[in-house]
């Protein structure tokens, strides 16, 4: 049930992300957490934090080692595990534009444009981060939704 709500949770903010130009990455993980007021501490904060900041480098969210292997979790090519949102960002998207598979197709053209003004103002390691979450959203899309494809 956690596990459900992180994805559909994570699903939501990367959705609106897109929806307004934005890209998002995290860490996900788990263990004792302090609140007072506004303010969050602990090991699980400082470990969330380092998973963003030092491991997912891309628009993923990076899962902690605290965390057990299930079937919200993959291993990423370069050996990350990750949080599959995938699933939920498609019912998202359907929840909010009344069609997931027109929505992803819009973005792609979205992330195409992107990727093309960043590439031409020298501005390579951001493309890279845009064409990675595309193909990333492409090969899921063929993959795993019915119907799905998002190649021109």
């Amino acid at each position: 049930m956690v596990r459900q709500q992180m994805q559909r949770i994570t699903a939501e903010i990367v959705r609106v992300g897109l929806d307004v130009g934005l890209l998002a990455r995290g860490g996900l993980s788990r263990g004792r957490l302090y609140h007072e007021g506004r303010v969050v501490v602990g090991e699980a904060m400082v470990d969330a934090y380092r998973l963003e900041r030092c491991v997912a480098k891309q628009a993923r969210v990076a899962v902690s080692p605290r965390i057990p292997d299930n079937e919200g979790v993959f291993v990423d090519v370069d050996g990350t595990r990750c949080l599959d949102f995938f699933t939920e960002l498609m019912i998202s998207a359907e929840d909010a534009h009344g069609d997931a598979l027109a929505w992803a197709r819009a973005k792609r053209a979205y992330i195409d444009e992107t990727v093309e003004t960043l590439t031409k103002g020298g501005r390579h390691k951001e493309a890279a981060k845009w064409r990675n979450f595309r193909d990333w959203l492409c090969s899921k899309v063929r993959n795993s939704w019915p119907g799905g494809s998002l190649e021109y």
